[in-house]
């Protein structure tokens, strides 16, 4: 569903409970500054996935072990 850079970006932005609004809030308001090319890519796919994405699909990530995974 979402790959390891989207399950950091996730990481970096969500707070504890998990909201998809304040999710989606946070990456929008942090979009425009994002310089690289890149980034920027993986900012707006990621904006899309979790819109799509349901609060409840959201809730179920576990973003405490994404990096023991890979």
């Amino acid at each position: 569903m979402f790959t390891i850079d989207e399950l950091s970006v996730i990481n970096m932005y969500a707070k504890s409970p998990l909201n998809k609004n304040q999710l989606l809030s946070s990456l929008k308001e942090v979009q425009p500054f994002i310089e690289d090319a890149d980034m920027q890519n993986l900012v707006s796919t990621l904006i899309g996935k979790i819109e799509r994405t349901s609060q409840n699909e959201l809730q179920e990530l576990n973003l405490t072990t994404i990096f023991d995974e890979f």
